[in-house]
């Protein structure tokens, strides 16, 4: 006879998923962790950082980047879910623990609006354990064979501050390797000055070098973290390295 008949009076274990209650409470479920993008996002916000950096330091772009601050960050829409985007979220924050624990990887199919919603869990549960986001938003949409990029990023040094930005163009990460091809940059809704366009490109390509040369020498990278963030049709095929996983909740 199992233990389970043999003891009924014994409590059942709580169900995986929920925090042990205590006398005269309710079982309620663990909030679910927000971090299967944190690490993507503190790279990215770094990424994009380096890159405005280094655009500043050119004369012929300089004002074009000064005049490009905000008092406020961009009022981007509220990503909205069907049902059906909903539940794929949820099980991807189901099954997330299992990957964690294994070593396994992430592999997952999303449209833009799970993607941004992810995005934004990530973002606001950052702030809330009072961490600093250098990327204060971002949403992806896509525009015909473009991928538009939108978002606010913190400006460095200058507390208050902030970069809404638009980026346009095709992007991708796959194999160890970054194909980015920017089409169109804009602060403020004011497009790049053209030369702005090339030091970009070059800034990007110094920026993922870096990336590349971490990776090889086997320290963290977004490289490391992400085998594949590449656009399939109307979706985002994105493949979380499972020996670079955040701890759930951390």
């Amino acid at each position: 006879m199992s233990q389970e008949s043999s003891n009924p009076s014994a409590p059942a274990a709580p169900e995986q998923g929920t925090t042990p209650a205590e006398p005269g409470q309710e079982t309620t479920p663990r909030k679910k962790s927000g971090c299967c993008l944190k690490g993507i996002l503190i790279m990215g916000g770094l990424l994009l950082l380096l890159i405005i950096l280094v655009i500043w330091q050119v004369l012929s772009v300089k004002s074009w980047i000064e005049d490009g601050m905000e008092s406020s960050p961009a009022a981007l829409p509220q990503p909205e879910l069907t049902e059906e985007e909903q539940k794929g979220i949820e099980d991807i924050y189901t099954s997330y623990p299992k990957h964690y624990e294994k070593g396994t990887d992430v592999d997952v199919l999303l449209t833009p609006a799970q993607f941004n919603s992810l995005v934004a869990e990530n973002i606001a549960k950052e702030k809330a354990k009072g961490r600093k986001v250098d990327l204060d938003a971002l949403q992806v949409s896509f525009d015909g064979p473009a991928t538009v990029l939108r978002g606010t990023a913190l400006v460095p040094e200058r507390e208050g501050l902030y970069y809404n930005f638009e980026v346009r163009g095709e992007f991708a990460i796959e194999n160890a390797k970054a194909t980015c091809n920017v089409e169109q940059v804009r602060l403020r809704g004011v497009d790049a000055p053209f030369s702005a366009k090339t030091v970009m490109r070059e800034a990007l390509r110094k920026g993922l070098t870096e990336q590349e040369k971490r990776f090889n020498e086997g320290r963290d990278s977004i490289f490391a973290r992400l085998k594949l963030l590449k656009r399939e049709g109307d979706k985002i095929h994105v493949i979380l390295n499972g020996e670079h996983l955040e701890r759930p909740g951390y």
